[in-house]
């Protein structure tokens, strides 16, 4: 239960940073800077995958982000009751999390709203801009990485 409710409350920091984010910036606005331009703050309405691909196929972007979320939650459910894993329920909860972050706007929004971007520290933002939700389906993979090669397959 308590991987659950990790998942959830990781899920609710994503929805409230995009709220906060589509409240407080504008799309094509000037990037605010912050932690000396290392980060900008920039609102992107992203209708497609993962770096704004495929942006004219959104429905098949959701149906494609749709199936792979629900792999992803049944892979996470099916987990919880193994014992011990930390690494890999960790690396399931975070992935779920992000999912779902993601797919709550790709329904509800029809785009994720997208609003972190790495800068130079002058204030020039990289190309990519980015969510929470992004990043946990990135911490929650680079988790599962040494859960799958150090495991050996093995079934417990």
């Amino acid at each position: 239960m308590k991987w659950l409710i990790f998942s959830y409350i990781l899920f609710l920091i994503d929805y409230r940073t995009k709220r906060e984010a589509e409240a407080r910036l504008k799309v094509g606005a000037k990037p605010v800077p912050v932690a000396d331009g290392r980060l900008l703050l920039r609102r992107v309405s992203n209708k497609g995958m993962a770096g704004g691909f495929l942006p004219e196929k959104s429905e098949k972007v959701r149906m494609a982000a749709t199936a792979a979320g629900a792999i992803i939650a049944l892979s996470f459910l099916c987990e919880i009751p193994r014992k011990r894993r930390f690494f890999s329920k960790a690396g399931l909860a975070l992935l779920t999390a992000g999912a779902a972050g993601n797919l709550y706007d790709r329904w509800t929004r029809d785009s994720v709203t997208d609003f972190l971007s790495i800068g130079d520290g002058e204030g020039k933002p990289s190309k990519a801009v980015f969510n929470l939700a992004d990043v946990m389906i990135l911490a929650g993979g680079m988790l599962l990485i040494p859960t799958k090669l150090f495991d050996g397959g093995k079934k417990r």
